[in-house]
């Protein structure tokens, strides 16, 4: 029996090209786009799922740099779901430096969520993303938007991604975003950097205060962090499904790493939207997506470990998120223990699990 896994989101990889560098970026920027025939064939993959509520989702480099091609391809994939009796809705991640008016009321019109990327305060946000040209402040640039963003419409938050040296300020960036008025937050850690003991602590320990502060309205729906409902870790290897510029179909956080230029096969061998593949055929369990990604870096035993430092990461800040759930719902009542540092495996050293000893759930 054929083991199936029917996909309702899909992303599309439209450029690599980007204005910021962000220090926790993997991706290999360049000038490469995806062609408006690819990302048309790459909607029609996603519209041949069997489910029937389905989201496309648009990533870069910066998207909204081939908007032309993502407006066409939303356009394409809305005609297509009425004809097929489904639902589709749109996401795109943005750094928000080529948004402006006109690009926010299309997003309104055709149900978009956008996430803005601002990690933080100005100190944080400018220490990993780093704009174009000497002395640019991304997290000016990105904050002056918010007030235009709330007027437009749009479904929005922000996407807040965490690193290790960040980490002690995390409970202060989420207040100071707050104020400027985001009441949506999905809170990645930085993959690709070890995350020890001591730095998964201290993130624990300022969300911690955050939701102890900010209780009443995250239980009542009036706050969001997307890492509580439901919670997807580890994200390293979450079986999701993105698209690549020349139509290759990869594994969504290949590019983490780029091990795998564009135009090489995946290790994991889903094929190529010009091949008509069918995406009811796909499996891509979390077994799947370890064993893909670590087979690319077979000759390369520190990007192994970092990969396998996240998984293991992942898995802590799982037990961590879903018992926080539960103790937000609980009023916050009681004291929270932390999870175990060393839950089903066993640990080659303070940093992460050895290959041999990892267990995925």
């Amino acid at each position: 029996m054929r083991l199936r896994d029917p996909k309702e989101n899909l992303q599309l990889f439209l450029t690599r090209r980007c204005q910021l560098r962000c220090r926790y970026c993997g991706l290999r920027k360049g000038r490469a786009d995806m062609g408006l025939k690819t990302a048309l064939l790459g909607a029609d993959y996603l519209l041949r799922s069997r489910k029937e509520n389905l989201v496309l989702e648009y990533y870069g480099g910066e998207p909204l740099l081939a908007f032309d091609v993502m407006a066409e391809t939303t356009a394409h994939a809305c005609r297509r779901a009425v004809r097929l009796g489904k639902e589709i809705s749109f996401y795109t991640a943005t750094n928000g430096l080529a948004l402006d008016d006109r690009k926010l009321a299309w997003m309104a019109e055709n149900r978009f969520f956008m996430e803005l990327s601002m990690d933080g305060g100005r100190e944080t946000h400018n220490s990993q993303r780093v704009g174009p040209g000497r002395g640019r402040d991304s997290f000016e640039a990105v904050r002056a938007l918010i007030g235009k963003v709330r007027a437009s419409g749009v479904d929005w938050g922000v996407l807040m991604t965490c690193h290790p040296s960040n980490a002690c300020r995390l409970e202060a960036d989420f207040e100071l975003l707050l104020d400027l008025g985001v009441r949506s937050f999905d809170l990645n850690y930085a993959f690709a950097a070890e995350w020890t003991f001591p730095a998964q602590d201290a993130y624990f320990k300022g969300m911690l205060a955050a939701a102890r502060r900010r209780r009443e309205d995250i239980a009542g729906g009036k706050i969001r962090i997307g890492n509580l409902w439901p919670v997807a870790e580890p994200a390293v290897i979450n079986g999701q499904l993105t698209v690549d510029t020349d139509g290759t179909i990869r594994h969504f956080n290949e590019w983490m790493f780029e091990a795998v230029p564009a135009g090489r096969a995946s290790p994991l061998g889903f094929g190529n939207v010009h091949d008509k593949s069918d995406i009811n055929d796909v499996y891509l369990g979390r077994f799947h997506s370890a064993y893909g990604i670590l087979r690319m870096y077979e000759g390369a035993p520190r990007t192994r470990r970092l990969i396998l430092n996240n998984i293991a990461a992942g898995y802590r800040f799982k037990r961590f998120f879903t018992s926080l759930r539960g103790w937000v719902d609980a009023g916050c009542a009681g004291r929270f223990a932390l999870p175990p540092a060393t839950p089903e495996w066993r640990l080659a050293g303070a940093a992460g699990p050895s290959p041999s000893s990892i267990m995925l759930e």
